[in-house]
């Protein structure tokens, strides 16, 4: 089965560089943009199902590409983004964050870790593709969830975890 995944839109706190997290943040109109040009991408595509994170900025990014394919929505809560506890509300240039996160098994106060969202990741793609596997998924998620999503498909040596960046509506296509 085809599988493609994605990240919101911009969103206000991206602008500010602050670490989002599980925090509510909204899609600038720049976000909403970028959704809508990700949303002629996915006409192109046969995807036939979209399962979006809780957070409004995806399900807003997955609202824009379902008004222009007509491809229904549900919501997934395991696609939220990583919990940063009380790092939440960071800059994320901060050099404490940084360095707290390159330990992938570290666990954010009041979050969790780059471990457990990789566990999370790979519970949903288990299920997409037993659950789904006869549809072509959009994930519509957040940038940390698609690191550690990617990490199912490609190896990533822990030292290269965050290396990886996604941008904004980029369209990632896998064979699940």
């Amino acid at each position: 089965m085809k599988l493609y995944l994605t990240r919101h839109g911009q969103t206000d706190w991206n602008v500010q560089r602050k670490v989002c997290g599980q925090v509510e943040a909204h899609l600038t109109d720049l976000g909403r943009s970028q959704a809508a040009e990700m949303a002629e991408k996915v006409a192109e595509t046969s995807v036939n199902l979209i399962l979006t994170s809780p957070l409004e900025r995806a399900r807003d990014t997955a609202r824009i590409v379902a008004s222009r394919t007509g491809v229904p929505v549900m919501m997934e809560p395991r696609l939220i983004e990583q919990a940063f506890g009380t790092y939440e509300g960071w800059d994320m240039d901060e050099k404490s964050y940084l360095e707290k996160r390159e330990n992938l098994l570290w666990h954010f106060p009041g979050g969790e870790s780059a471990v457990q969202v990789i566990h999370r990741a790979y519970s949903v793609l288990e299920d997409v593709k037993r659950k789904h596997g006869d549809r072509t998924v959009l994930l519509v998620t957040h940038g940390c969830f698609c690191r550690a999503a990617c990490t199912y498909f490609k190896d990533i040596a822990p030292g290269a975890f965050y290396q990886f960046y996604m941008n904004n509506c980029d369209l990632l296509e896998f064979e699940l």
